[in-house]
């Protein structure tokens, strides 16, 4: 990654000196589509609607979780080896998407945090519902975003305890805002775009809802744990009335889904058990 690619971004958005053909094919280069019209990140929006934490958007980096400072928003333009769950890679293609870390400390101990994963899949929800009431989104457990059966979005999240008894939270949110079939021709397997129009709401507005969403689902969680989050999970569970099939490092089990537990458990009737999962892999099995 260079100044000058960063340098011609910024130029490309400004229109005011049209790019030579050389010159888009350097931005083309790092994904972005140089035919559709996009507006940035504003840093300074974002800092002004949002007191908790401080912002920072970058033109590009390795990896916003690496990269991340404590206390802090890391929002890149371009991120050129994103890692989703079970290490898989994440596409971020330049101006395309929504990626972003969000570091903070939890005042909860580590072993009171079981199903706080799926609070930031629900602010993700609600974020994409406060501006399209009607968009079809599900979630699957733990907390990935679908759309009519494709995923879109993916949350990544990571803990570590502190001596003071607090936890710092670490969470990597991947969103395909506008990609196009360029960028899913590079992906192993079906995705779709966020459901929204994109013409109508932009990545930095939408940026400060999710932010401010998952600082009152981390309040909301401290009162009332994943409980309080159950019902609204429920309405929206892609697995719901599924036979499922869950991979673990113990091995898979396949049963018929029975929701989830107060403590954010995927849990399956599997051959006449109850079985509950705190980790795995979920599958739906097609008929």
């Amino acid at each position: 990654m260079t100044k000058t690619q960063e340098q011609l971004f910024k130029q490309w958005l400004s229109a005011e000196i049209p790019l030579t053909l050389e010159q888009q094919a350097q931005l083309a280069s790092l994904g972005l589509d140089v035919f559709r019209p996009i507006q940035a990140i504003d840093p300074q929006r974002i800092q002004s609607a949002i007191d908790f934490s401080e912002i920072d958007v970058v033109f590009s980096t390795h990896s916003t979780q690496q990269q991340v400072k404590p206390n802090s928003t890391l929002i890149a333009e371009h991120q050129s080896a994103g890692v989703g769950q079970r290490g898989k890679s994440w596409l971020t293609p330049l101006g395309s998407s929504i990626c972003l870390s969000h570091r903070f400390k939890l005042a909860l101990p580590l072993s009171q945090l079981a199903g706080y994963t799926l609070t930031v899949a629900l602010a993700c929800l609600q974020s994409i519902k406060h501006f399209d009431p009607q968009a079809a989104v599900s979630i699957k457990w733990p907390n990935d975003l679908y759309c009519h059966g494709i995923k879109f979005a993916g949350i990544l999240t990571q803990a570590q305890a502190l001596a003071t008894g607090h936890t710092e939270i670490t969470l990597g949110i991947g969103i395909n805002w506008q990609l196009g079939p360029q960028h899913f021709a590079q992906i192993d397997q079906p995705v779709c775009n966020i459901p929204l129009n994109t013409q109508n709401v932009n990545r930095t507005d939408f940026i400060i809802a999710l932010l401010q969403q998952i600082h009152e689902h981390k309040q909301r969680f401290c009162q009332h744990g994943c409980a309080g989050f159950l019902e609204l999970w429920q309405q929206h569970d892609q697995l719901n009335q599924q036979e499922v099939t869950v991979n673990t490092a113990q091995g898979s089990y396949t049963g018929n889904y029975a929701g989830i537990s107060p403590l954010g458990e995927l849990q399956i009737n599997c051959n006449g058990e109850l079985k509950r999962f705190a980790s795995g892999e979920a599958q739906l099995n097609k008929n």
